[in-house]
């Protein structure tokens, strides 16, 4: 008996861990609006989680996504369409911020997008100019309810150049 109570304790126990594990989740049936034609586009949605935004030693800034049922990190990332034979042919944009789990609509402009922690990231053989920015011109506005996400995004990094300046999700499904 004391056998069976330990299989069953093991086989729950694993059930509750692999349900746990399952945090990344893709924003399904939405559409896009905004994505470059020369290229691909991809949004990713981490429950549970938050931004915490670092600076370097070498005053780079690098994030990490620590556990946060208050919030969830929306992940974009843009691709460009390009030789990759060439030694140098890759260009990718990365924009990251985190949105509250709470049913509701917000709507941010210029330095409180940082109340989101957004990061713009420019990564290619650009010397000078790749990395993270954090994002503090522009306009973000969204609309949670259950399981529906819709966003407009507007933003500019002054820091270095970008291609995607416009990300639109509207009838996105978490």
């Amino acid at each position: 008996m004391n056998r069976l109570i330990s299989k069953l304790f093991f086989l729950l126990l694993f059930v509750v861990c692999a349900c746990s594990l399952k945090k990344n989740v893709s924003i399904e049936n939405y559409n896009l609006i905004n994505c470059p034609s020369d290229g691909k586009c991809s949004i990713e949605v981490i429950n549970n989680k938050s931004l915490v935004v670092s600076f370097n030693e070498d005053n780079t800034i690098s994030y990490t996504l620590n556990d946060d049922f208050n919030h969830s990190v929306i992940r974009f990332h843009f691709k460009k369409n390009m030789d990759q034979i060439e030694h140098d042919g890759a260009y990718s944009e990365l924009l990251v911020f985190e949105i509250s789990n709470i049913d509701g609509s917000n709507a941010l402009k210029d330095e409180a997008l940082q109340t989101t922690n957004m990061l713009f990231g420019r990564f290619c053989f650009c010397r000078g100019q790749v990395g993270l920015y954090k994002i503090k011109e522009g306009t973000l506005e969204w609309t949670k309810k259950g399981k529906d996400l819709q966003f407009n995004l507007n933003f500019q990094c002054n820091d270095v150049p970008q291609v995607v300046k416009n990300i639109k999700v509207i009838n996105g499904k978490l």
